[in-house]
C-alpha cells in the first residue's frame, strides 16, 4: 500500500520507521521460533500504519522458503508459505479465514475450569479476523 501523497515528510518518515520496526520484530520472532535461520529479511507489502502489517519474509543467508507474515497492533503475528497466495490481498483473506477457523476451534475446545480465558482468546482471534477481512473487501485500501 503506497503512502498517501498529502502526508508531510515527517509523517511519511514515521510510517517508514514503524514499518521497519515491525518488520524487524517479525524477523526476530521467526528466528526465535526457528521458522527461518540466519539473517532474516522482511519487506512490507501492505500496511495500515500503526495497526496492520502484511509482508514477505525470507532468510538472506540460506536458500529456502519465503513466507507471508502479519503483524501490527490489530493483527496476530502469523506466517504462511508465500505459495499460499499470489497477492497481499489474497494473503490477507487467507489469514482472516485461518484465524476465524482457529478462533472457532479454540471456542469448541475451551475448558471451563482452565485458568486461561479461552472465550476471550476466541473473541479476540475472531475480531481480528473480521477486521482484516473487512479491509480486504474495500478496494480503496488496495
Amino acid at each position: 500500500m503506497s503512502q498517501p501523497q498529502n502526508l508531510s515528510r515527517a509523517q511519511k518518515e514515521k510510517i517508514t520507521q514503524w514499518a521497519e520496526a515491525e518488520g524487524q520484530a517479525i524477523a526476530r520472532e521467526l528466528v526465535q521460533k526457528k521458522v527461518l535461520r540466519g539473517h532474516v529479511k522482511v519487506e512490507s507489502r501492505w500496511i495500515l500504519p500503526g495497526k496492520m502489517y502484511l509482508g514477505v519474509a525470507w532468510s538472506e543467508s540460506q536458500a529456502g522458503p519465503k513466507y507471508w507474515v502479519t503483524g501490527g497492533e490489530m493483527l496476530t503475528r502469523d506466517y504462511v508459505s508465500l505459495d499460499t497466495a499470489e497477492t497481499p490481498r489474497d494473503a490477507a483473506r487467507h489469514f482472516a479465514l485461518q484465524w476465524q477457523l482457529n478462533g472457532a476451534r479454540i471456542g469448541l475446545a475451551a475448558d471451563e475450569d482452565a485458568e486461561m480465558d479461552w472465550e476471550a482468546v476466541e473473541r479476540r482471534m475472531i475480531e481480528r479476523a473480521e477486521a482484516l477481512y473487512a479491509m480486504t473487501e474495500e478496494d480503496r485500501y488496495w
